[in-house]
């Protein structure tokens, strides 16, 4: 049941966590530009929106029903992901929370690609299937 529903549960996880960093002020606006910005639902909106995209993206390319130690599907979702992950750091600085939020969703999906990537190779060398 885990194997085909941690997608859906991460993301899950991720729209509190947006909601969360929409309510905690935004540092930058309130020290530097001397502003006190209302909740960004705009911000907040697109954030969960442009997750769930990335989700079923993920998804599409493991196929968690049908994932059986396939390193490459792994690989190529890291692939993908990796890369986003370097420019979402790039990105943070002076910026709310919930692009903080969606810094930490990335870095937790390359988290879990990375360990069942290395899973699944270390798996394929010490028990070769049998074709």
């Amino acid at each position: 049941m885990l194997k085909k529903y941690w997608i859906p549960g991460l993301w899950l996880l991720c729209v509190p966590l947006y909601a969360w960093a929409g309510v905690s002020p935004d540092q930058y606006a309130e020290a530097v530009l001397h502003t006190h910005p209302a909740y960004p639902w705009g911000g907040v909106l697109s954030a969960i929106a442009i997750t769930a995209v990335e989700a079923l993206v993920l998804y599409a390319i493991i196929r968690p029903k049908t994932y059986l130690r396939s390193w490459k599907r792994s690989a190529a979702a890291l692939l993908l992901f990796f890369p986003e992950l370097l420019v979402c750091a790039v990105l943070l600085m002076h910026q709310p929370g919930y692009v903080f939020a969606h810094f930490l969703w990335v870095l937790a999906v390359n988290l879990v690609l990375g360990a069942m990537c290395i899973y699944s190779i270390v798996a394929r060398v010490v028990q070769p299937s049998a074709s």
